[in-house]
């Protein structure tokens, strides 16, 4: 089969202001990437792929992939240019990710890493697409979210209930609990 992708078209369907066409600057080795995902068995990955880029975030540049087949994955990777040895570790973020899930139904799962930077210039990984609404600091409500106090209360409650704080011991997520969000991912390195 050919391969078919595009970064420009209409799409599936109409996306939101979050999304958008990727900056020239900031596009990456389609093809190759593509390829990469169909040798590592993503689903979807063999259908034609769409590309589009999240807007926002401070630093690490987040790719929607949609594949006509309905399949639709994320991909992040590092800025580009030089970064300092610890910064924007995509190996880091794909251990928890992969682990967070599993006690955080809200947190996507991170499906494949990919330490080779000679298929997009710098490590990634693919992780799955979740919908939803986005509360941005210093901005007005999204128009789904009922901006009273009682949808704030309820929304509070419901992170509190599914934290998986008391969890991530177990999951290999830190090394123990008392050292809560500052604590050490996987074999004792810092987060």
């Amino acid at each position: 089969m050919p391969e078919q992708h595009t970064q420009t078209s209409a799409g599936i369907d109409d996306l939101a202001a979050e999304y958008g066409e990727v900056r020239e600057e900031e596009r990456l080795e389609w093809p190759k990437l593509q390829a990469y995902l169909r040798e590592n068995d993503v689903p979807g990955a063999g259908s034609a792929m769409e590309v589009k880029q999240f807007r926002g975030g401070s630093s690490n540049l987040t790719y929607l992939l949609r594949f006509a087949d309905g399949h639709q994955w994320v991909v992040r990777r590092p800025p580009f240019g030089p970064l300092p040895p610890s910064a924007h570790d995509m190996a880091r973020e794909y251990r928890v990710l992969s682990r967070l899930w599993q006690g955080f139904a809200a947190a996507p799962r991170a499906i494949v890493l990919c330490e080779d930077p000679s298929i997009i210039g710098a490590v990634f990984f693919v992780m799955e697409r979740r919908e939803g609404a986005v509360i941005k600091n210093r901005h007005p409500m999204p128009p789904e979210i009922d901006a009273k106090p009682d949808t704030f209360r309820r929304i509070s409650e419901s992170l509190v209930e599914d934290w998986p704080g008391r969890a991530w011991p177990s999951r290999g997520l830190f090394a123990a609990p008392d050292h809560g969000m500052d604590g050490a991912v996987g074999e004792g390195q810092n987060v």
